[in-house]
């Protein structure tokens, strides 16, 4: 589960779930306490990709909710800084270490 805390105070909590088979992905996400969900489904004749079904499935709930540009923008930096814990990227947020955080979060470690 991937938890943060946007500047605006909105607490948000993530996870994916896959199909067996690679059939589909669910994205769950709560935000301050309201669950929602987003679905991404592979046709039969595509591969199974991990990565693209979560990215649909985190896409298609964040538009469904409304979530404006700023916290979109806190949830793809967490969902890209996975390798972290929810403490270190918070703690990492809260420090505001301003361009050493965005090359963080832009894959530069």
């Amino acid at each position: 589960m991937f938890k943060l805390e946007t500047k605006s105070g909105k607490k948000i909590e993530f996870c994916f779930y896959h199909e067996d088979h690679g059939r589909w992905t669910d994205c769950d996400m709560v935000v301050d306490g309201k669950k929602f969900m987003g679905t991404a489904l592979c046709h039969p004749k595509d591969p199974f990709v991990k990565d693209v079904g979560r990215k649909i499935s985190l896409a298609k709930v964040m538009k469904e909710i409304g979530l404006n540009v700023d916290e979109r923008t806190a949830v793809w930096h967490r969902y890209h800084a996975r390798h972290l814990s929810n403490k270190e990227f918070q703690d990492m947020i809260d420090a505001e270490y301003g361009d050493f955080v965005e090359h963080v979060l832009n894959g530069g470690i």
